[in-house]
């Protein structure tokens, strides 16, 4: 098939993979919100069709498929927007109008502003998990260096504020798994963005 991009669509509870040859095809997988190498500026309407087996997943269009979805995708200024999602394949005097209602929707320059913001707000969660993972991963590799020269607290108070890494460490289990349970289950964040987006233009005339 050669190189290729990969564009990732959220659906239900899975993602759907499209595969592209369009752009500067890099082996680059792009979610909502990232800027894709090689397209271009202005409003970019794009199409796919994807096949779904009979529980609903993804399949080769070589398989056998019970339904199909058409799925179009909204680039601005390269930036992967939106998607949006019809059940059946599409005659292609439906899609061309679909395409151009898109289009006229995302000439709204307050809609793009939104979607920008909300890609910011997803992108800022993202980093923050990334990096609480990286925080107790390291911290678990210093506390299993450090308990090789003080394996037992060195007093009461210390004892009563072990970390759940400290005590698996000193129960014995290997560092290594330590750490893969520490980048697969972080601890909670203790910072949750609030950011309320308003989707209501007209809420503050409203009494």
């Amino acid at each position: 098939m050669g190189m290729y991009d990969t564009l990732l669509i959220p659906f239900e509870n899975e993602t759907l993979e499209l595969q592209s040859k369009r752009f500067d095809c890099i082996l680059q997988t792009y979610t909502q919100g990232d800027v894709v190498s090689g397209a271009s500026s202005g409003i970019q309407i794009f199409f796919d069709e994807v096949d779904l087996d009979e529980t609903g997943k993804q399949c080769n269009h070589n398989s056998p498929s019970s339904g199909t979805l058409t799925v179009f995708i909204i680039l601005v200024d390269n930036v992967f927007l939106d998607s949006f999602l019809i059940e059946g394949k599409l005659q292609p005097d439906y899609i061309l109008l679909k395409i151009d209602a898109l289009k006229q929707k995302w000439m709204d320059k307050a809609l793009i502003h939104q979607k920008l913001i909300q890609a910011i707000i997803t992108r800022q969660g993202t980093i923050q998990i990334l990096q609480t993972k990286i925080e107790c991963a390291l911290y678990a590799i210093r506390e299993s260096r450090r308990l090789r020269n003080q394996p037992e607290p060195e007093n009461r108070m210390d004892a009563l504020f072990l970390s759940d890494e400290t005590k698996r460490l000193m129960a014995g289990e290997d560092v290594m798994d330590v750490v893969e349970s520490c980048l697969k289950n972080p601890p909670t964040l203790l910072f949750q963005p609030d950011i309320q987006l308003n989707t209501d233009p007209l809420q503050v005339y409203r009494l």
